[in-house]
């Protein structure tokens, strides 16, 4: 009798679901954050920013729709929805990532206005995805005009010439282009003079183009 019952017992605990590491190794560390004074909503974010540089989108987007429910007047909110943004676009999951993204530009906290200028690029780059150039054409148009000084403006005007290039708006593109030859990095100006050519070429101006390809060499070589 005693080996039957030794053996429905093992059988029993074999059954039974063992916890993930991965989630006692969260709970740990939510409790060591804890212990050091920083606050559950902040402690929850931090997991899912791991989760979602670790590319574990879906526990991510599960975590910040958490944290955003649970925690709606917190100071971390705007950031939790520009990872969920960012998770949800991961996931091919574009209208999840527009919505998060709406959420956060509606927000008034200094935090979130912080936060706008990232937020409006990312919404652009979800309409480009959705294939909706028109959308993001306004979209950027709109950051520059609000932000036009913002650390990421000289790439952001390099995008929107590209997305007029792909609108058929040769003239606007060939603008913005122009407008980039000295601005940012060297890069950026590389970019911005091989638009500008492109765009004097298609417009059937070449005449205009070798000067500009004349300058950026000579850039290059001194």
């Amino acid at each position: 009798g005693g080996s039957l019952e030794r053996e429905l017992r093992v059988r029993t605990e074999a059954e039974e679901p063992r916890p993930d590491p991965r989630d006692l190794a969260v709970e740990s560390y939510l409790r060591a954050l804890e212990r050091q004074g920083t606050n559950a909503s902040r402690a929850q974010f931090q997991i899912a920013e791991i989760e979602r540089e670790n590319e574990e989108h879906a526990s991510a987007v599960d975590r910040y729709r958490a944290l955003v429910r649970s925690w709606p007047q917190a100071r971390i909110v705007p950031q939790a929805l520009l990872g969920l943004a960012r998770s949800e676009a991961a996931l091919l999951r574009l209208v999840n990532a527009r919505d998060a993204l709406h959420r956060l530009l509606e927000l008034d906290s200094p935090e979130a206005k912080e936060l706008a200028p990232i937020a409006f690029r990312l919404l652009a780059d979800c309409f480009l995805a959705e294939g909706s150039e028109l959308e993001a054409q306004k979209v950027l148009r709109h950051l520059l005009d609000r932000f036009p000084d913002f650390d990421q403006a000289d790439a952001t005007r390099l995008k929107l010439a590209q997305v007029q290039v792909g609108l058929g708006r040769i003239e606007e593109a060939l603008q913005l282009f122009r407008e980039g030859l000295d601005k940012g990095g060297s890069a950026d100006q590389l970019r911005a003079t091989l638009g500008a050519v492109r765009s004097l070429l298609d417009l059937k101006r070449p005449g205009e183009a070798l000067p500009l390809i004349r300058k950026r060499l000579r850039t290059v070589e001194g």
